[in-house]
Order: C-alpha cells, then structure tokens, then sequence
C-alpha cells in the first residue's frame, strides 16, 4: 500500500468511527427505538403498532420513512422514551415510578418530573417517590 495513501485513509478512517459514535449517541439521546435484527444489525426509529405493517410485520417509523420488518427477523428491541410511556397507564403506580427513574438515569428529567406528577396523584405513594418529585421540581426551576 501506498504510505501517503495510508496517511490519508487513517483520519478518514476516524471520522467514519467518530460521525458513527456521534449518530448512536444523538439517536440514544432523543429516545428512538433501537430495533436488533437477528444479523445483527440496529434499526433506529420508532415502533409504531398503529401503521399498517401486514401479517406478521412490524412498523418501524425511521423519520425519513417507515421500515417494515417481519416479526421473526427481531432478535431484541431497546425500547427509547415513547415506546416505553406509550406501554405504562396514566393509573399504573408502578409503571410510572419505573419508567421515571428510567428517565432521570437517561437525564431525561423533564419527562421524569411529568411521569412523577401523575404518580403522586395516585394513592399508595412511598416517600422516597415523593422527595424524588420534589428534587425535581428544585433542579428544574
């Protein structure tokens, strides 16, 4: 191989990697789905049960266009902050503990603060959930 040629494929190189990394984190961040196909590759996007995908199909909306993929080709889904609130009840203690601590491990304190609002407005409320809700509403102010 060519030595200059080496010297300008290396940084190219990294800039694949690093625009890659970038993308994972943007796409990790805003709380897409993450769709594992049995070969190993990740579709990022959001489930969405309400498009039409046909028998045994499942909708994936990409945001430039929905993805239609058999049912049996997903190894395993990474569900993001819609697809997980879309699956907890606004009556569901528990689920909305969970998926509030969810969000403030992602720093997704503003959907957490929401998640908790509803929470304490149902009863059997423990008091660690309760002093969460009001550390957020101190760091949010």
């Amino acid at each position: 191989m060519n030595p200059r040629f080496t010297l300008l494929w290396l940084p190219l190189r990294s800039l694949t990697a690093l625009a890659s990394l970038v993308w994972l984190s943007a796409v990790t961040l805003t709380g897409a789905d993450i769709v594992l196909l049995d070969n190993g590759q990740r579709i990022a996007g959001t489930i969405d049960p309400t498009l039409d995908a046909g028998p045994g199909q499942v909708a994936i909306n990409t945001g430039n266009g929905v993805l239609r993929v058999d049912r049996k080709r997903i190894a395993g889904e990474d569900l993001g902050y819609p697809g997980r609130r879309q699956r907890v009840k606004n009556d569901d203690l528990s689920g909305l503990v969970v998926l509030a601590r969810w969000c403030r491990g992602k720093a997704m304190n503003t959907e957490a603060l929401e998640l908790l609002t509803l929470a304490i407005g149902l009863p059997g409320v423990d008091l660690p959930t309760r002093a969460l809700h009001a550390r957020l509403i101190d760091e949010l102010k």
